[in-house]
């Protein structure tokens, strides 16, 4: 039986009589309005508790340069004219900091939350909501919203486009033109992730609609062609859309975001050329499974399953909409199993679509009125079973993390929990209930891991180097030892330096702390140091004057690789990652 056509494929999705509600639709706001609160909320929340990294010191310190005129390079040259021209802008209005260097990602992470919002009349309301939920509180997108790069601006970008050309070739609102005209400008403004993610997107959609390109091509030029030259193909019922409006204002966003509002003249090469080099850079191969491959495992394991479980339901259904999904969503775990071993920018871009199929297998779960709601004893056993499956959980952490064999009274507690659990709901449970109590124990569970993940995150709950989605890390116990001192960050990103408070600076620098001082000449000579070092990642601090283990570069330890090594990494993340030191020398005065 062949699949719908590409109209009916993206047919409205209506969720029931309420959406005629004029009532209701002055509620859907409210919801997108707290799914943006939630989201700004855990991405604000500890965005400068951590200094900048070496990477993100590259961007600011840039930027910085621009805003104190002290810099005669282009801002184009940092690879993301967009990041770097926002974050001048936003330290030239409230000061360089870490928050204002940040808050490009966080602005860009709360945005992406909010993109299912454009296919509301596509998905339906209650799977575009799902979907802004599920998005907003990811463990990938909260810690790639609290970091100064560009993936997550190359996630919202990317789903920006779809999102519009997806309605573009639909019911056609009035503002899917210019907001595919604006992704499309912003996306050649930004940096070559957004061009990879939006060239993965066109190749799912030509291998879903390919016997239906033609046609819609041909449905798309005329309704944007002048009455006079329209093909006689035409469907008479949509509304014409004036090309050269939404083209003008695509071109004109590509030009200010990559020229700094046509301060950087540097900045239309970039949109013509570099970008597409910059997409090439990214595509370098890594040793299999990469980082972001194990990154979309370990925190966006759930996700992933749940999108794996819609992909199936809606593709038994024929649903068009979800085989480009599918495609799309396989086609970025392919590329984030095989490129960019350090670059967070593949696991991010897979997020989205996985959610958007979550949420459409989520939406269409249909829960009678009986079944609704849960009484008696049903809430007991709910609690229960939670707080049952939270000591089975630690019980098993700590048997796989620890070195001594478990005790006979752990396993025997352990076994007696999981006998219990099913008996109880057997016993105490209505089979007319256990559906929706099984949905609500989902939805706990879900919810514990990811403010776990975010938690674990946030706090530093993995040793030093042994983070996926951080490539360098500072050493907990230098960072408390340094609180007297300053960040001194060069240009160079591959630099970061830890200078006495009373070291004598006469130079502008930028880094948490650092008294800006006049340029009157240059640093006194041997004043500091940087060196590469054989110390072991996990030595004491020593000495100030002697080698300090600053930062560990961590990478995936292949030798490691097994079921109980990865058991460990789950629980305790001292596993599957080593990390190669780096040492800061202050020099002696």
């Amino acid at each position: 039986m062949p699949m719908e056509s590409v109209q009916a494929s993206l047919d409205p999705a209506l969720d029931g009589p309420e959406t005629a509600d004029l009532d209701f639709h002055l509620r859907l706001p409210l919801l997108w309005g707290v799914v943006a609160l939630v989201a700004g909320a855990v991405r604000l929340a500890l965005i400068d508790r951590a200094p900048l990294s070496p990477s993100e010191v590259g961007f600011a310190w840039s930027a910085f340069q621009a805003v104190q005129g002290s810099s005669a390079a282009s801002l184009v040259e940092t690879g993301s004219p967009l990041l770097t021209h926002f974050t001048a802008l936003m330290f030239w209005l409230f000061g360089a900091s870490d928050v204002a260097a940040r808050l490009f990602a966080a602005l860009a992470g709360t945005s992406l939350a909010l993109t299912p919002a454009l296919l509301t009349r596509t998905l339906g309301w209650k799977s575009s909501v799902i979907a802004g939920v599920l998005i907003a509180i990811c463990p990938i997108a909260v810690q790639l919203s609290r970091v100064a790069d560009p993936s997550i601006a190359s996630a919202l970008i990317a789903m920006v486009v779809v999102a519009s050309s997806l309605r573009f070739f639909s019911d056609r609102p009035w503002w899917a033109p210019w907001t595919l005209a604006a992704g499309i400008g912003l996306a050649l403004s930004h940096d070559g992730g957004a061009v990879i993610a939006l060239a993965t997107a066109a190749v799912a959609a030509l291998l879903t609609w390919s016997n239906d390109f033609r046609g819609l091509l041909s449905r798309a030029i005329g309704q944007i062609s002048p009455p006079a030259e329209r093909p006689a193909t035409e469907d008479p019922q949509m509304p014409r859309t004036d090309a050269l409006g939404p083209a003008t204002f695509g071109i004109g966003i590509a030009l200010i975001a990559s020229t700094g509002a046509l301060m950087d003249l540097r900045g239309v090469g970039f949109v013509l050329g570099d970008v597409w080099g910059n997409a090439l850079g990214l595509l370098r191969p890594a040793p299999f499974p990469t980082r972001n491959l194990a990154s979309l495992l370990a925190y966006a394991g759930p996700l992933l399953v749940l999108a794996s479980w819609g992909a199936v339901v809606g593709m038994r259904r024929q649903e068009r909409l979800v085989l480009f999904l599918s495609q799309w969503t396989l086609l970025l775990l392919l590329m984030a199993a095989t490129f960019g071993q350090f670059t967070p920018l593949f696991a991010i871009l897979p997020i989205s679509p996985a959610a958007l199929l979550a949420a459409m297998m989520l939406g269409r779960l249909n829960f009678g009125d009986s079944s609704r709601t849960i009484s008696g004893a049903t809430p007991g056993v709910l609690s229960v079973t939670f707080v049952g499956l939270g000591i089975v959980g630690l019980a098993v952490a700590q048997a796989v993390g620890a070195t001594q064999p478990s005790m006979v009274a752990t396993v025997a507690a352990i076994v007696g929990v999981v006998l219990l659990i099913p008996a109880c709901w057997r016993q105490y449970v209505p089979a007319t209930e256990r559906s929706f109590a099984l949905l609500l124990l989902g939805i706990l569970s879900f919810a514990m891991f990811s403010a776990g993940s975010i938690g674990r995150l946030s706090f530093g709950g993995s040793p030093p180097g042994a983070e996926l989605l951080t490539r360098e890390e500072t050493r907990s116990d230098l960072r408390d030892a340094i609180k007297d001192l300053t960040l001194l960050s060069r240009a160079d990103s591959g630099r970061v330096l830890f200078i006495e408070d009373g070291t004598p600076l006469l130079v502008r620098w930028y880094g948490r702390g650092i008294r800006h001082v006049d340029a009157g000449s240059a640093p006194e000579v041997d004043v500091f140091t940087v060196r590469e070092t054989t110390q072991r990642a996990g030595s004491s601090l020593t000495g100030r004057s002697a080698g300090t283990p600053f930062v560990t570069t961590s990478q995936l330890d292949r030798t490691e690789l097994t079921p109980l090594a990865v058991a460990r990494w789950v629980v305790s993340r001292a596993a599957l990652v080593k990390g190669q030191p780096r040492d800061i020398v202050i020099a002696a005065r």
